[in-house]
């Protein structure tokens, strides 16, 4: 609020399930940056679910560019 970020416009990229609910938290779009074949969503918490699995950061900044 201080630095008058949206944050329903922002994303958040992290490597991990708590990176993920940290931005699901704030109202952004989450992207998990893992192997789709090694992280097993449904047991995750909900609010550690990403909007998107991705392999990189590329992948994230590709995705979050068409948005």
């Amino acid at each position: 609020e201080e630095l008058h970020i949206d944050l329903a416009s922002s994303i958040m990229i992290g490597d991990s399930p708590c990176d993920v609910e940290a931005g699901n938290r704030a109202g952004c779009t989450t992207f998990l940056i893992a192997d789709e074949a090694t992280i097993e969503l449904d047991e995750l918490e909900p609010e550690q679910r990403p909007d998107f699995v991705v392999p990189g950061i590329l992948a994230a900044a590709e995705i979050a560019s068409k948005q």
